[in-house]
């Protein structure tokens, strides 16, 4: 029932914004604009995606002390990704892809000597805490940009109440981020006390951490490409900075858990944003809609792959390749 609640109060958000911006500035300037939409530049934002998505596989596997296949972490990404656009509120993506993992390793014996230290971790503790430092090490990343970039915005965001939200989030990330690996806050609980013997052993491993950042980056600045992609497809011209500046807060502001899939409150931050620097209101709200329907498009290959494991042996088979 809670979920349930929780479901319909963001989608009553979403929708009020929605309504807020389209009642504000016209549906039909939105659409006039996507309307002039090039094709091919939507395809290379689907690719983009695509490409940030292996890339995501890559960081995630280097906290999975066991051998699997990269094949499969980008079937189990694209699924995950799937649930998270496409079915927001139903399954969340990062339990699938826990989930789809935790299969996986219970499926296969793995000798890999680098997996020696943590055999005693079993693969629930080891798949929920893999992909919880994965999302982690993304948030440090994203984290870190916008407060790089503030310095370069913070003449556009003055007036905004980013100016201090997003300092005030910095500052609370770090203090939850110190009560989980320096205070290991809840150990009483037996479940959490194992996940923190995993979290223990890469806080040793400061090179996996750092390599697992610089994939952070890459995953950032292919987001950024992308929407400035899609901002040249649709005839809007603005400096690349402008989206290396702005976009990361642009996906801070849409991951706060108060919408749908950041709906409404993503197209408001580009209004917001993008309207500093000259960028008509509908314009902006096409930017946001293009790139998140390429987005969309792109994890619908996830659909493709939920449903070829779900038909293969029950629900699972050992060992398929993507």
């Amino acid at each position: 029932m809670n979920r349930f609640i929780a479901l319909i109060v963001k989608l009553a958000v979403s929708a009020a914004l929605i309504y807020l911006l389209a009642s504000k500035f016209g549906l039909h300037g939105i659409f006039q604009t996507i309307k002039g939409m090039n094709l091919y530049v939507f395809a290379a934002a689907v690719v983009m995606y695509w490409l940030a998505t292996f890339v995501s596989c890559l960081r995630w596997r280097l906290f999975i002390p066991h051998k699997v296949s990269i094949n499969r972490l980008f079937s189990f990404y694209l699924i995950g990704a799937f649930f998270n656009t496409c079915m927001p509120g139903m399954i969340g993506g990062d339990a699938v892809k826990a989930y789809y993992l935790n299969k996986e390793l219970k499926s296969s014996s793995s000798n890999d000597p680098e997996s020696k230290e943590t055999t005693d971790l079993s693969s629930g503790v080891v798949s929920v805490a893999s992909v919880f430092m994965d999302r982690y090490m993304g948030a440090v990343c994203l984290i870190t940009l916008c407060l790089a970039g503030l310095p370069v915005g913070y003449a556009y965001i003055s007036s905004t109440p980013l100016v201090w939200l997003l300092p005030a989030v910095a500052a609370v990330f770090v203090i939850a981020s110190a009560m989980i690996f320096c205070f290991k806050a809840g150990t009483r609980f037996e479940w959490i006390n194992r996940s923190y013997r995993y979290f223990d052993q890469y806080k040793r491993k400061s090179d996996v951490l750092l390599k697992a950042y610089g994939y952070s980056l890459v995953v950032q600045l292919m987001s950024i490409v992308s929407a400035y992609i899609v901002a040249l497809g649709l005839g809007i011209n603005q400096p690349f900075i402008v989206f290396f500046v702005f976009f990361p807060l642009i996906i801070f502001v849409s991951m706060m858990p108060i919408s749908i899939s950041g709906i409404g409150l993503r197209e408001g931050a580009f209004v917001v944003l993008l309207g500093t620097v000259g960028t008509a209101p509908e314009k902006a709200v096409a930017i946001s809609l293009v790139w998140f329907l390429s987005v969309a498009a792109a994890g619908l290959a996830g659909l493709v792959e939920y449903l070829r494991i779900k038909s293969l042996s029950g629900g699972y088979v050992e060992k398929q390749s993507l």
